[in-house]
């Protein structure tokens, strides 16, 4: 189970990490996973915030740290039918440091792109399950048109790494944007299929 958990982490790591420089969000975030084992499921399907910040250290360097807080229904299934079900909680801490490669993005004129590198420390809850992982991730964001970008995500567990990836759309909006990210992530556990998927809508506020 901490293995699902630490999928868990880098499932929503993925949909949340993008969007450097100054700023801080509030966003909804929602994460659903499916575990399957022949004709048996296991399903948690869980809703929640999320509060973030980034801040620039130099032109080059940033920090940035994200609280999430979820909660849903993990349920099991035999042949498409619920045998059983019961409620969970999800919480995560992430902190990081980030260095961005490329820096010309102009989202409000419409131009330039930027491609950052981040790792972090991430500890996150879910029920009785506890774990600490380290995290890698880059993003690439680049304009679209005036105030409008798109931006794809690559993330992970440092120590063992199956990826999640995530994409997402920016508009600014007075002095902010709204963005809306989903981020996938499988693996196969001791032959069990593991898939999730999330969703991240929400606003950032530059500072």
């Amino acid at each position: 189970m901490k293995k699902i958990l630490s999928l868990t982490a880098i499932g929503i790591l993925a949909g949340t990490v993008a969007n450097a420089d100054n700023k801080t969000s509030l966003s909804y975030v929602s994460s659903s996973a499916d575990l399957t084992s022949g004709s048996t499921t296991l399903a948690l399907d869980m809703d929640g915030f999320a509060i973030g910040a980034s801040v620039d250290i130099t032109e080059q360097f940033f920090l940035t740290g994200t609280y999430q807080k979820m909660s849903g229904t993990l349920s099991a299934a035999l042949s498409g039918t619920t045998i059983v079900s019961g409620n969970l909680d999800y919480d995560s801490m992430t902190f990081g440091v980030g260095l961005n490669l490329i820096n010309d993005l102009d989202r409000q004129a419409g131009t330039g792109s930027n491609l950052r590198t981040a790792i972090g420390y991430i500890k996150s809850d879910l029920g009785t399950l506890s774990s600490n992982n380290t995290l890698v991730g880059i993003n690439y964001d680049i304009a679209l048109a005036e105030k409008v970008s798109m931006d794809a995500t690559f993330s992970g567990v440092l120590d063992d790494f199956n990826p999640a990836y995530g994409i997402g759309f920016a508009y600014s909006l007075g002095n902010g944007d709204l963005f809306a990210r989903y981020s996938f992530t499988e693996d196969n556990i001791a032959g069990v299929k593991y898939e999730e998927t999330g969703i991240n809508i929400g606003y950032s506020l530059n500072f």
